[in-house]
């Protein structure tokens, strides 16, 4: 009986792993910048690519629309300190926040779960 259960439980948890190795979480908050700094969005997935806007450092609601440059959920949870950081400095985001698009450092960014209640 218990094998049964572990067994549906497992396979319950699969879809979820399967979706936050593939997507991460829905929306992301700005996190880690000075009070009334501002997060650039740029046009493209690297520093020097043109900014198209920027979001306050209380930002939230900034839908994920798929990150690259990050470590896949798997090696995220062999990795600890300075290489979680590490590997977060590379990841940049593609997100919609308000009407704007573009790309965001991955490093400022954690996830929203209360984010869905703020859509208009």
């Amino acid at each position: 009986m218990r094998r049964i259960a572990a067994s549906l439980l497992l396979i319950a948890l699969l879809p979820l792993r399967a979706g936050a190795e593939a997507d991460g979480p829905d929306y992301w908050a700005v996190s880690g910048l000075r009070q009334n700094a501002r997060l650039g969005v740029h046009a493209a997935p690297k520093a020097n690519a043109r900014l198209v806007g920027n979001i306050p450092s209380d930002g939230r609601g900034l839908r994920n629309l798929g990150c690259t440059g990050s470590a896949s959920f798997a090696d995220w949870l062999k990795m600890h300190g300075a290489a979680r950081r590490a590997a977060a400095g590379r990841r940049w985001c593609h997100i919609r926040y308000r009407e704007m698009e573009g790309w965001v450092r991955g490093k400022f960014l954690v996830e929203d779960a209360e984010a869905p209640l703020l859509r208009k």
